[in-house]
């Protein structure tokens, strides 16, 4: 029978809805017929057991003007940080887990796991950090645990029904998630096996590691709120910012050195992401152009009007020294011209059998066939790739 003990909550409020932390360990087993581990394939026989008692974990409460945090240390390398940040910015508006995890003991799979009041057995996890796709636990899997574990590249959500109150996690790295129960979200942070299970692997996956992983849980009031918070929290934790030293004095090196810069005149619409700006060197003598990529975030229909196609004139948002004369589109990988590219002929629902890309369809339903000669078009979850000079 499987065993379940709470060995430390912490509580986070948002209107009337309650959210709890939870961290469990499983145990692992000795090698059997009926207990298989491997990549994705949990043990069949899970046993849940804490990593220890409530009355030895050590608590530690910092509070400040910028920041409330909370340490717990539940033994050597078992230990999260969790903040709160102050500020009215709707962009501060999460609570931020910092685990400090490593390595563990033989034979443990480490999950936290979030139990929450919200009722609907439907949540959502990302393959590729792009779509959200829809996950429901399936009791029929063989595998009860490892059958409803999906990839979480960017993050996971829950919502209601009626889409008043959600819950998100997103992750600055890739982990396995799953809900095995309504109203709950679980995340493998780390894992440690006993020995190979030889379903392919071929190596016992005894990883001894210290890792970081940080996790920010976002809650959210309404559909279009949590939609929004959490693609553009998703970019600020992908994309943190670089910490540099120098030797010199601070004001010595303000009066050296420039310690402001930005190419951008104005912020870019909240639903427009600048993706990526390289610089290419066509001649082999100097940097002569840059490879520019632009993100639409949102799906269609995800969230309105963050989610209708965006019309973008890049010389309003690039600052007099950095102006950019955006040139021809290329292919994603920047290799090929984009009107170059010749498309398989797939039969498609039409019956035309002209194949086109899903932006190039969503474009063309909107009127929006040819870039005008001063903006380009975006449609919703479309990244769009060109050459500037």
């Amino acid at each position: 029978m499987c065993s379940h003990k709470v060995y430390a909550v912490t509580a986070y409020n948002s209107t009337s809805v309650g959210f709890g932390v939870n961290v469990h360990s499983f145990d692992g087993q000795p090698w059997a017929d009926n207990i298989t581990v491997n990549w994705l394939l949990f043990q069949r026989n899970t046993i849940e057991a804490p990593v220890t008692s409530d009355d030895k974990i050590v608590t530690t409460v910092a509070t400040g003007p910028v920041v409330q945090e909370v340490r717990q240390v539940f033994r050597d390398h078992y230990a999260v940080t969790s903040r709160l940040y102050q500020g009215a910015s709707p962009y501060l508006q999460f609570l931020e887990q910092t685990y400090d995890i490593g390595p563990l003991d033989m034979g443990r799979e480490l999950v936290t796991r979030f139990n929450t009041s919200i009722s609907n057995p439907t949540w959502y996890s990302d393959d590729t950090g792009l779509e959200l796709i829809p996950r429901q636990y399936d009791p029929t899997k063989d595998e009860p645990v490892a059958g409803n574990y999906f990839p979480m590249v960017l993050g996971s959500y829950l919502n209601d029904s009626s889409d008043a109150t959600s819950l998100s996690v997103l992750s600055d790295r890739s982990h396995g998630s799953g809900s095995l129960g309504n109203g709950m979200l679980e995340v493998m942070l780390h894992r440690r096996c006993l020995q190979d299970d030889h379903f392919g692997v071929g190596e016992v996956l005894n990883e001894t590691d210290h890792i970081r992983p940080r996790l920010w849980l976002v809650p959210g009031a309404n559909a279009e709120t949590s939609y929004n918070l959490r693609r553009r929290l998703s970019i600020e934790q992908q994309n943190p910012a670089v910490v540099m030293f120098g030797r010199a004095p601070v004001g010595e090196w303000g009066k050296t050195y420039k310690t402001s810069l930005t190419a951008m005149a104005k912020p870019l619409p909240d639903n427009i992401h600048l993706l990526s700006v390289k610089a290419r060197n066509s001649t082999g003598t100097s940097i002569d152009m840059f490879l520019v990529r632009f993100q639409h975030l949102f799906e269609k229909g995800e969230a309105s009007p963050m989610s209708l196609p965006v019309s973008l004139d890049t010389d309003d948002y690039f600052s007099d020294d950095y102006k950019m004369t955006i040139g021809n589109e290329v292919t994603l990988s920047g290799n090929r011209d984009r009107a170059s590219v010749k498309r398989l002929p797939w039969q498609v629902e039409s019956g035309s059998g002209v194949s086109h890309s899903p932006a190039a369809r969503e474009r063309h339903s909107h009127g929006l066939n040819k870039d005008r000669a001063d903006a380009i078009e975006l449609v919703p979850r479309e990244i769009r790739t060109f050459l500037a000079k």
